[in-house]
């Protein structure tokens, strides 16, 4: 069964559209992860913060054993304005111990925000947890110019496919009612037609029935005419009648 032209420029387009979201968002998520890698979306007190040495007071944990615990510490460490409490996001997989003297870095414009910092013999970038799930950048990126190459590839097989599409075919007569007839055949002789129209060519009405009546009026019946008149003949002449008394001058003479 061939597929018409319409049906394939649906189809094509639905699949490339599809591959092209594909790709659009595969390289969105690595702009993501690279800005992530990058620290843009790190937050911290800044680059006026003020190193100090807090005191662990405790310690809490949330997750799970099939993908991993983190640690949420509560610290104390003095300020300018005297003592203060505040939580923290532990960097690494090994939690402290109450008690334990670790360093920080707050701001102070705002004391109680606070992060850990590596300490002054850990390398630079130590409070930086490493990425756990194995996701780079690089490869979500490569998925995505491979989505957009596949959408290409659609866009040019829509085109051709649509192309190849065999032309449509012209539309059936129509058949009684306004229906056309099944399968491009046409309507079966001797079959009366809709709606007091006689029936079709040469086709005596179906079962003997006389044809329905047309919605027409009848024809005005035709005005009898006089024959033509015929022009009457003259009546005869009658002879005139004998002279009873001699013309003047006398009867002629015969010579």
């Amino acid at each position: 069964m061939s597929v018409r032209r319409g049906t394939r420029w649906v189809i094509g387009l639905l699949v490339t559209g599809v591959l092209g979201v594909a790709g659009v968002v595969l390289l969105l998520v690595a702009g993501g992860l690279a800005l992530g890698r990058a620290g843009s979306f790190d937050v911290g007190p800044g680059p006026d913060a003020v190193r100090a040495s807090a005191t662990v007071l405790d310690v809490d944990s949330y997750g799970d054993a099939d993908f991993g615990y983190e640690y949420s510490v509560d610290v104390q460490y003095p300020t300018a304005g005297g003592l203060e409490v505040a939580s923290v996001d532990w960097p690494d997989d090994e939690p402290p111990q109450v008690g334990d003297v670790v360093d920080i870095a707050y701001d102070p414009a705002d004391p109680e925000w606070a992060e850990v910092v590596p300490g002054p013999d850990e390398p630079a970038g130590a409070e930086t947890r490493p990425a756990t799930d194995g996701t780079d950048p690089a490869t979500v990126a490569a998925w995505g110019v491979g989505f957009l190459a596949l959408t290409l590839v659609a866009l040019v097989a829509t085109v051709l496919w649509a192309r190849r599409a065999p032309r449509p075919e012209p539309p059936a007569p129509y058949g009684p009612y306004g229906h056309p007839p099944p399968y491009g055949y046409a309507p079966a002789p001797g079959y009366p037609q809709p709606y007091g129209y006689p029936p079709a060519a040469g086709y005596p009405p179906a079962y003997g029935y006389p044809a329905a009546p047309s919605h027409q009026p009848p024809p005005p019946p035709p005005v009898p005419t006089a024959p033509p008149q015929q022009p009457t003949a003259a009546p005869p002449r009658s002879p005139a009648p004998p002279p009873t008394a001699p013309p003047a001058g006398g009867w002629p003479r015969p010579r």
